[in-house]
């Protein structure tokens, strides 16, 4: 046998594969909200104590020649390192501890919509005097532009090249831009697909408000959303849901450390809390009214699964397998302390489904068991009892608890 000794090269991705799966990121809601997500993400790196930010997402109508512009604007910017690093690489996971509180940072979901659901897109970054802007152009291809790699310019020059300078007139906003950071992001994508020259930006932004992965941003920050120059939104907040009365606090379940296999066998199938011996909760609510006849709410009809950087997986009720009373008005969240979408095993890049395993499988057949039984209590009405202990597994832990 030859001992060979390999050259390593740089890895060679054939647009063909980035279309494959850039082909998953396919509506302006899923988009917006990973754009939502990478302005929070870097907004948490420069204060991991929010107090308050404002994020911009701004829609600007197309012309007889222009076409209708997409943008999100935050007010931190990046560097040229952290375009080479982080956001020009395909599919980079981060390291947990470059990752702690954050939500994917710009790995691959922004930057394939930019790539795919545009004519042309551009991100323009500036950050300790130095401008970037890197983007998208009709042909799929990615670059710096031209003369803007690193540029060094002031401020105030920066903003207007960005046509971000008539901003400071917004209330709140101008603070935002010039509060100390002196940085910005812009990410702008030009000729949206299946959009005409006027945009519907209520509808894109209702439909936002329900995205699973919007909900994070939303709730941390000020998104002031813009058409045409004028505020529309002031602030973009998560749809709310009444609960129905008496069930106002949720109904929490422990979830066991380990599961029932989907063929009816016991064994350690899930080791959920496999470092530090937490393995996770299930919250579980029910509207005061069915959430999939009301039309514009019925994608809230699912649980949200949540690792410690996010979610990173949604089911709705009946995706479950479960056909309850009730069925359409339950909603929730499954607490996964332990699990992170940068471990690809567990969760899809889209952050919309986990991975097909034995371990997941035993995790939804076990989340589906609870929701009958919550579906029985809500008709039995009454306060369930506390430190009990079903047959599917699970110790009930205080309501709201």
């Amino acid at each position: 046998m030859i001992d060979l000794e390999i050259l390593p090269e740089k890895n060679v991705i054939d647009d063909g594969f980035l279309d494959l799966i850039g082909g998953e990121f396919a509506t302006h809601e899923q988009g917006l909200a990973e754009w939502l997500k990478n302005s929070s993400d870097a907004m948490l790196v420069a204060d991991p104590t929010p107090r308050f930010g404002t994020i911009l997402l701004r829609f600007t109508d197309g012309q007889a020649a222009t076409s209708p512009v997409f943008e999100c604007i935050d007010f931190v910017g990046m560097t040229l390192q952290d375009i080479e690093t982080g956001f020009k690489i395909w599919g980079r996971l981060s390291g947990h501890d470059e990752r702690l509180g954050i939500s994917g940072g710009y790995g691959i979901g922004g930057k394939f919509y930019m790539r795919q659901m545009f004519k042309s897109s551009t991100l323009i970054a500036y950050s300790g005097g130095h401008l970037n802007i890197f983007g998208f152009d009709r042909n799929h291809a990615y670059g710096y532009g031209h003369g803007y790699r690193n540029r060094i310019m002031g401020f105030q020059q920066a903003l207007r090249l960005a046509d971000i300078d008539s901003l400071d007139r917004i209330d709140t906003v101008g603070d935002a831009g010039t509060s100390g950071r002196r940085g910005f992001s812009v990410f702008r994508g030009i000729g949206p697909k299946g959009i005409g020259k006027k945009i519907d930006v209520i509808t894109i932004c209702q439909r936002l408000r329900s995205h699973p992965q919007a909900q994070r941003p939303l709730k941390l920050y000020r998104v002031c959303v813009i058409h045409n120059g004028l505020v529309v939104i002031e602030r973009l907040k998560p749809r709310r849901i009444p609960r129905k009365p008496g069930f106002e606090r949720p109904w929490v379940r422990r979830i066991p450390m380990t599961l029932v296999r989907k063929n009816g066998t016991t064994g350690d199938v899930a080791h959920l809390g496999r470092y530090s011996g937490i393995s996770g909760t299930l919250r579980l609510f029910v509207s005061s009214e069915s959430l999939v006849q009301r039309g514009k709410m019925t994608s809230l009809n699912r649980i949200d699964f949540m690792g410690r950087d996010g979610v990173i997986a949604s089911y709705r009720i009946d995706e479950l397998g479960v056909d309850v009373p009730y069925g359409g008005s339950i909603f929730g969240e499954c607490n996964l302390p332990e699990w992170d979408a940068s471990e690809g095993y567990l969760a899809l890049k889209t952050r919309d489904r986990l991975v097909d395993s034995p371990e997941s499988s035993a995790l939804l057949q076990w989340v589906g068991a609870q929701v009958k039984l919550f579906s029985k209590m809500i008709l039995r009405r009454v306060p369930e009892p506390r430190g009990e202990v079903d047959p599917a597994g699970g110790e009930l832990v205080r309501s709201g608890e």
